[in-house]
């Protein structure tokens, strides 16, 4: 397969997912960006917005913004870090854990489903040749 076309697949098959949890999203009545934060503060009692940028490669201000919408509405509070004060942690309300368990439970589930219908093997050999491309991709790009 030629460079163009590997990489444009690969981007598009990339965005069609992003796409699909985006869909899934709306249909529940949040966006691809709070269900992002909220995803994460389910699974990490604290978390930085920073963190949530990284993990999911969404723009500062994205997120910013989208926590300050959650803080308003009850649904995250906001602390100071324990380790850099200069940095401050999100992490559900009882309100917020009541509308995130259901929505995040149930993408859990669907996830779980994904998998195993994959099993064990591709899943393996998939993360594997995901970790081979990422690497020599942030290898090449690699300021020198």
């Amino acid at each position: 397969m030629e460079t163009y076309e590997f990489m444009k697949r690969t981007g598009e098959r990339t965005n069609r997912t992003r796409q699909v949890y985006s869909n899934w999203a709306k249909a529940r009545g949040v966006n691809y960006n709070v269900m992002a934060v909220l995803y994460t503060a389910y699974h990490n009692d604290k978390c930085s917005q920073k963190y949530i940028c990284e993990e999911w490669s969404v723009p500062k201000q994205t997120v910013n913004t989208t926590c300050r919408d959650l803080m308003a509405a009850g649904i995250i509070e906001q602390s100071q870090s324990t380790g850099d004060k200069r940095e401050t942690c999100i992490s559900l309300t009882e309100k917020g854990k009541a509308f995130a368990y259901p929505l995040v439970n149930e993408l859990l589930e669907i996830e779980g489903r994904i998998l195993g219908g994959l099993g064990e093997e591709k899943i393996k050999l998939f993360f594997d040749l995901l970790i081979a491309y990422t690497e020599t991709v942030e290898k090449e790009f690699a300021v020198k």
